[in-house]
């Protein structure tokens, strides 16, 4: 089974997805584009999303470890989950959220890379993003 990403919304600031899996062998994700900011809708002014900055993260990973990663000519890892997580990063000074810290060839774009996947282990995660413009 593939990686499904679902939008619960997409509005001029902010920014939902869920994105799961059941995996049914051993064979783990890498680098599977589980945002693409170019397919997001853009702001009243027209300006089209440039990138998302990650406020909460609320998820459910049993078994293989989920790494989330920023799109870049060589992709940087902005986090490692897995159990059972709610972690939320409205408070950070700023920007309020994790921000995209690639460098060369930055696209925006959020990756989803798995590890140690066996038959029956999963993952269901609700991402909830800021966009940038």
């Amino acid at each position: 089974m593939a990686v499904t990403t679902q939008t619960l919304v997409d509005a001029a600031d902010d920014l939902v997805i869920k994105i799961t899996k059941k995996f049914t062998n051993t064979t783990n994700e890498s680098a599977t584009n589980i945002v693409d900011v170019s397919g997001l809708a853009a702001n009243a002014g027209g300006t089209a999303c440039s990138a998302v900055a990650i406020q909460k993260i609320k998820a459910q990973i049993s078994g293989v470890t989920v790494e989330l990663l920023w799109d870049a000519t060589t992709d940087v890892s902005c986090l490692k989950l897995d159990g059972d997580v709610d972690m939320d990063y409205s408070d950070v000074p700023g920007e309020r959220a994790l921000t995209n810290n690639s460098a060369a060839g930055k696209t925006g774009d959020l990756l989803l890379t798995t590890t140690g996947a066996a038959s029956g282990d999963f993952f269901n995660i609700v991402l909830y993003c800021l966009k940038k413009y």
